[in-house]
């Protein structure tokens, strides 16, 4: 993580973003994402509906605001790279909830105890 000063863009992103998302999940998930990014554990967030994953992904990125999210930032991830899923290094990662399914038994249970797995499904 870095520190730095956030440009007009940045903070324009943060005026829109924590609000919907937290409509969406709750500001009370959302700041658990937040602590979570925080303390650099790995987020797995997963939806039905593919375009609430960007949404929460960018909010919880602009709510780490003096700091700066410096590893892995893959809003969408595609089915190809889903093996990122496995990395031994911090990531915020949105898949749909069909890739979940994807992925095999051993290696859902293989992921550290570090991994925030965030289910979007239940989400209006």
């Amino acid at each position: 993580m870095a520190f730095g000063r956030g440009d007009a863009e940045y903070r324009s992103l943060f005026a829109f973003g924590h609000v919907q998302a937290a409509r969406l999940v709750g500001s009370r998930t959302l700041l658990d994402l937040v602590c979570c990014a925080l303390n650099e554990v790995k987020v797995l967030l997963y939806s039905n509906d593919i375009a609430k994953l960007p949404i929460i992904c960018e909010a919880v990125r602009c709510l780490l605001y003096p700091f700066q999210w410096e590893h892995v930032y893959v809003p969408v991830l595609p089915n190809l790279l889903l093996d990122l899923v496995q990395a031994p290094l911090p990531y915020i990662l949105g898949v749909h909830v069909d890739c979940i399914g994807q992925l095999r038994q051993e290696v859902m249970w293989s992921l550290p105890y570090c991994v925030m797995l965030y289910s979007m499904a239940s989400c209006v």
